[in-house]
């Protein structure tokens, strides 16, 4: 009697799991490009700006005139830091039940590292085909 339930329990257990597995996906982004800069017009109260943004084009013209003709749809941006040398790292993006879960790691520079203490910010810009609900995760 026991090990009926077990076994039921464990059957539905495993029946669960594989439904969630085949409910994410990794997607892999069309266009990426990830750096920094030190202009405050990428500053957001969000870590992100989306092709939604009314000054969305105005702020990738502002990081750089040919970025346009890349047609990113998505500005992910990092909180302020105290100096050079951060940089924001692309991680993946899994989709799962139809949210984009998009995954960055905040990188610190080396102990050695010796630059400027200008307030800098870390971005990154892609392009997502079908890109409806999505969510920022910045590590």
């Amino acid at each position: 009697m026991l090990l009926d339930k077990l076994a039921i329990f464990l059957s539905l257990f495993l029946f669960s799991c594989s439904i969630n597995s085949v409910s994410s996906k990794q997607i892999i982004p069309a266009e990426l490009y990830c750096d920094t800069t030190i202009g405050q017009f990428i500053k957001s109260n969000k870590n992100f700006i989306d092709i939604k943004n009314k000054n969305f084009q105005k702020i990738l013209t502002k990081i750089n005139p040919s970025f346009k003709n890349k047609k990113y749809n998505l500005i992910i941006v990092s909180d302020a830091k105290p100096s050079a040398g951060y940089s924001l790292e692309f991680k993946n993006v899994i989709k799962k039940n139809n949210v984009y879960h998009l995954n960055f790691n905040d990188v610190k520079p080396s102990k050695n590292f010796i630059g400027s203490f200008a307030v800098t910010y870390t971005y990154c810009l892609l392009k997502i085909d079908n890109l409806e609900k999505f969510k920022v995760n910045i590590k």
